[in-house]
């Protein structure tokens, strides 16, 4: 099980799925006793997660490690870009994240590659 690959289409829907259920314990049942965790989870996982997965590393453990970096790394860029440009909203980060994860998990899903060549 360790290194294997996970179907095409696991990923990306997760990440949909995922992105729906922070934006609704966010946006529509704020007070929800769960919203901590999904929020948390979806923070650590979803936006790196949805870009690495454009990368083909080709080995799930791999991309699940350097998603949960790339995700601590873009919250904590948009963070600071937000507080340095005097914008700081995290009603608006958040929403960021979302949209970043939601247009990666797309993209996964049509198919799109990084840096990969065309077959002859």
């Amino acid at each position: 099980m360790i290194g294997r690959r996970v179907p095409a289409a696991v990923w990306p829907l997760g990440v949909i799925l995922a992105t729906l259920a922070s934006a609704v314990v966010v946006f529509v049942v704020p007070g929800a006793d769960a919203r901590p965790y999904v929020v948390l989870g979806f923070v650590l996982i979803c936006p790196g997660m949805a870009l690495v997965r454009l990368l083909s590393l080709g080995d799930t453990l791999l991309e699940i490690a350097v998603a949960i970096a790339l995700s601590i790394g873009v919250a904590l860029l948009a963070s600071l870009a937000m507080i340095y440009a005097g914008i700081w909203s995290p009603e608006a980060l958040f929403g960021g994240l979302l949209g970043l994860a939601a247009v990666g998990a797309g993209l996964d899903l049509a198919g799109a590659r990084i840096g990969t060549r065309p077959s002859s």
